[in-house]
């Protein structure tokens, strides 16, 4: 699964889309080739993952999503070509999760996830987020949000927020399922009648 925020690298270039952190779609959308003529790889997938700040890219930790690497692959100086091109990607103060797929799981350090696209967020262990916004998430994995007071998830049909000990509000318009088994705070749900619900 590619997360936020991925790359793809030629020998000279970075490339990113402002539509996806997919793999694929960015190397479709600049019609990159993968390998060269002796199927040896001539690209390098490459994520920035958050650990604790969002808005902080000097500790995003720097992973390379593929286990062989083409020849010219030097990995200081490529996590610098990266980081390079994610401040061109998201200028100071302009970060915005545009990603289907977001996963945060055990960000500790991160008080607030916005995600405004994304339709699965994987928040679970983020022991210091206060603030989690999933306007149009399918599916939300909160588990262990232990700074988590109040959690409204209007689309998603799962939700995991077991283990959110602080959780006193968690409002759900068309959920399926909620696990809140562990929320040991006076937690009032708001959700669909025929919901399963976990306490």
């Amino acid at each position: 699964m590619c997360r936020f925020a991925s790359f793809v690298l030629t020998k000279d270039d970075v490339y990113f889309s402002d539509k996806t952190d997919s793999h694929t779609e960015i190397c479709n959308q600049f019609h990159l080739k993968e390998d060269n003529h002796r199927n040896e790889p001539q690209l390098l997938m490459c994520e920035l993952l958050p650990t604790t700040d969002l808005d902080d890219f000097d500790t995003y930790e720097c992973t390379w999503d593929q286990d062989i690497k083409p020849d010219w692959f030097i990995p200081e100086i490529d996590e610098k070509r990266v980081r390079e091109a994610m401040n061109e990607r998201f200028p100071a103060g302009t970060i915005t999760l545009v990603a289907e797929y977001v996963d945060a799981n055990g960000c500790t350090g991160l008080t607030k996830l916005d995600t405004p696209v994304a339709k699965y967020v994987y928040a679970r262990g983020c022991t210091g987020l206060t603030k989690l916004d999933t306007p149009v998430a399918e599916y939300v994995d909160a588990r262990g949000c232990t700074g988590l007071t109040k959690l409204d998830t209007p689309v998603a049909k799962y939700v995991y927020a077991n283990g959110c000990t602080g959780l006193t509000k968690l409002d759900t318009l068309v959920a399926e399922y909620v696990d809140a088994s562990g929320c040991t705070a006076n937690l009032v749900i708001h959700a669909p009648k025929s919901c399963t619900i976990i306490r």
